[in-house]
């Protein structure tokens, strides 16, 4: 479904839950080369009850098209508004607990839900996700300028808003990403959260791969 639309006491910690699904929030904008990629990868993670919501910011290539191939669900279309009011735009449409926020140029690895649902369930923490990382097969310029680094379970200060999961219920209480911020919403969002008392965990079965990143050396020029 194609919806083109325009610009129009606080919990310290959360509560284990034993049942949840997931509605994927994907922002995109002129995705041709790598959306295909990531929404087979999202489907593959999903189970009856999760939805994927794809929120446009006024694509001109092959996005679209390519995205009403793949998915059945909620395609929304908003020109020209920060990253933050097109993530926000597409939690507002969300019907399910688990907000997950996955950029267009990532794909998830095995596991990935797994891991989610078991921070989730057996921890008070209101957000998770890890950093993104590099493909077997890189190139050696892509390995040369972004070297992965370990990734533990632990408690953390910052997720990268590519590949980021949270409770709807914190999400709303903070009122959500920043959409003033042309960048660094990530950096915001998590700040509101810990500011709340929210726990926020790394975890390294939460991994994407990041489909974006230079590969030759005029590309990283």
């Amino acid at each position: 479904m194609i919806v083109q639309l325009q610009e129009p006491d606080t919990k310290k910690e959360c509560e284990k839950s034993s049942s949840m699904n997931i509605s994927f929030i994907v922002p995109v904008l002129n995705a041709e080369e790598t959306i295909a990629a990531c929404i087979e990868s999202i489907k593959k993670q999903t189970v009856k009850g999760d939805e994927i919501i794809v929120v446009d910011n006024g694509s001109v290539d092959d996005t679209q098209h390519i995205v009403q191939n793949l998915i059945d669900e909620i395609v929304l279309v908003y020109p020209e508004i920060t990253i933050g009011s097109l993530r926000n735009r597409g939690a507002d449409k969300a019907k399910n607990e688990i907000l997950a926020f996955i950029d267009s140029d990532c794909i998830l690895c095995d596991g990935w839900r797994d891991s989610v649902i078991e921070i989730f369930e057996n921890t008070t923490a209101c957000a998770t996700g890890s950093s993104c990382m590099i493909s077997d097969n890189a190139p050696w310029v892509e390995r040369a300028w972004k070297p992965e680094r370990p990734v533990e379970k632990k408690e953390t200060d910052f997720i990268a808003s590519a590949n980021f999961i949270v409770r709807k219920d914190s999400f709303q209480k903070i009122g959500g990403f920043n959409e003033v911020l042309t960048t660094d919403e990530d950096s915001n969002i998590c700040y509101k959260l810990k500011q709340h008392g929210f726990r926020l965990i790394e975890s390294p079965g939460t991994k994407v791969i990041h489909l974006g990143n230079p590969k030759t050396i005029s590309q990283f020029i």
